[in-house]
């Protein structure tokens, strides 16, 4: 560095302090580019978080697909269980 001050550096020295600090320059926008990508995990885990609570404590109404969901997979449910039961009631009536 001292070299480069005076202005006495050699092109060999100015060459290998120019790749270094490229190398430099990229490692540091790679570390930035990690660190930008931790941050938006961070806070889209937060916000998924913040979303659940809110859905839990009942403060937010879920999604009408979810609910939906829910409505099929609980009316095939009770089909389902009405079906063994008229089963079980028939085994049970003509055995």
């Amino acid at each position: 560095m001292e070299e480069f001050e005076n202005r006495t550096i050699d092109l060999e020295t100015l060459e290998r302090l120019k790749k270094n600090m490229e190398s430099m320059r990229s490692d540091t926008e790679k570390q930035q580019q990690e660190a930008a990508a931790a941050v938006r995990a961070q806070k889209q885990e937060k916000q998924t978080r913040d979303e659940l609570e809110k859905l839990r404590s009942g403060s937010k109404a879920y999604p009408k697909y979810l609910e939906n969901a829910r409505a099929t997979s609980s009316a095939a449910f009770w089909r389902k269980l009405v079906r063994a039961w008229m089963c079980m009631c028939w085994l049970i009536c003509w055995t």
